[in-house]
């Protein structure tokens, strides 16, 4: 950046008013005249939506380069950041709106452009594209300088079911797993979405609570996440408890909002081994009667029936596994697994996530044929389904938690 006229001189604005301090901004470079070459720097504070001139216009027949701009945000909230250039009054942007969080620098200098620095040292190149996560509601800002936007949506995964109580000589089944949530995603022109988007993320979902000389609850179906009104991703359903199956997973439409009624749930994606046993298309896994099925390639994964493994998805998230069970006789069997997530889905079960935003099954918990039943794991990050709460003797273990979802932009 050079300034090389009287009419010419840098601006930072923020877009809103600070909460509590200014941020300091430091400008460093380099003075040209006739006959010298002299260093120089100038450092002020923001004064929030009003432009300040962090870098003045230089003298007649002079001119200004620009060696480096730091702005440090010392608010206690995050600010966004635009750098202008004024001309007589009418103000070019460089950068716009740009956020910096607390604590975090925003800086250009003339060898590497711009970049955010946080503040535990790591940078992110803005000449790289523009990346934000979203794992809490909030509002999404447009930045600057992008022409295409990829957006990410997953939803919640449904929560187990509570494993059964029941005295010694009875059956006691397993709780159901959670299914897991629905990933979608839409590439698009920066110029078809607005200055800022509202952006509603999935909160996770309660697991059904162990049955104490009784049944165990039905997990709970999953919430959703949403970016606006252009992108949604839809929940897992909830575990179903007495042994039902798990519930399906997240498809295109609403989810899904029963559990299971029997069956078992099973296999990962590619695995299945009759076309009804998976779900090829968009649509989400169901929690169905057959060993090798509730799998899907695009939506989310079913949930395992009591001491069956969740199903998986390659693109969304996975089933969680269901709670282990004890006979009459009481033999106890095994949990089943957590789904498998991402594109190293090759095993029945074994909560693996080689996906970036799409989370793997939650693991059923252990059956118990003297005591409680064990907690079923939560579904993992983001989305996954929980596993199912094990049966135990008078008292079964509650369900796991279906993961939240997350919101991802990012910008080129």
């Amino acid at each position: 950046m050079i300034l090389d006229a009287t009419t010419k001189k840098l601006q930072v604005v923020l877009n809103a008013a600070v909460a509590a301090n200014q941020c300091s901004v430091i400008v460093d470079y380099v003075e040209f005249t006739s006959t010298t070459t002299v260093p120089g720097s100038q450092t002020t504070l923001t004064n929030s939506t009003t432009a300040v001139d962090v870098l003045g216009a230089p003298s007649s027949g002079d001119q200004r380069k620009v060696n480096s701009l730091t702005l440090v945000n010392e608010d206690t909230a995050e600010v966004r950041v635009t750098v202008q250039l004024d001309v007589s009054s009418t103000d070019y942007e460089l950068v716009k709106a740009i956020s910096v969080p607390v604590g975090a620098t925003l800086q250009w200098t003339d060898t590497n452009g711009w970049s955010v620095l946080d503040k535990s040292g790591g940078t992110k190149d803005l000449r790289a594209g523009w990346i934000q996560t979203f794992t809490a509601n909030g509002t999404w800002h447009k930045p600057a300088n992008c022409r295409f936007f990829l957006i990410d949506v997953v939803g919640g995964g449904g929560s187990g079911a509570g494993g059964t109580g029941g005295a010694a000589a009875t059956t006691r089944s397993g709780g159901g797993g959670g299914g897991g949530a629905k990933r979608n995603r839409m590439l698009c022109l920066a110029k078809d979405l607005p200055a800022s988007v509202s952006v509603t993320v999935a909160a996770e979902s309660s697991g059904g609570a162990g049955g104490s000389s009784a049944t165990g609850s039905d997990g709970n179906l999953g919430n959703t996440s949403s970016f606006g009104s252009f992108l949604i991703g839809y929940a897992g359903g909830g575990g179903g408890g007495l042994g039902r199956a798990g519930s399906g997973g997240g498809g295109t439409s609403s989810g899904v909002t029963n559990t299971g009624t029997g069956g078992v749930a099973g296999g990962a994606a590619f695995l299945a081994g009759t076309a009804t046993a998976s779900s090829s298309n968009d649509s989400g896994a169901a929690g169905i009667s057959v060993f090798d099925g509730a799998s899907s390639f695009l939506g989310g994964g079913g949930g395992g029936t009591a001491a069956y493994d969740g199903g998986g998805s390659y693109f969304s998230a996975a089933g969680g596994g269901g709670g282990g069970s004890v006979s009459s006789a009481n033999a106890v069997s095994a949990f089943g697994l957590g789904g498998s997530s991402g594109g190293n889905v090759t095993t029945y079960g074994g909560n693996n996530s080689s996906s970036d935003i799409c989370g793997a099954g939650g693991s059923g918990g252990d059956a118990s044929s003297s005591g409680t039943g064990s907690d079923g794991r939560d579904g993992f990050l983001f989305g996954g389904g929980g596993g199912g709460g094990g049966a135990g003797t008078t008292v079964g273990g509650a369900g796991g938690k279906g993961a939240p979802g997350a919101v991802r932009i990012m910008g080129w």
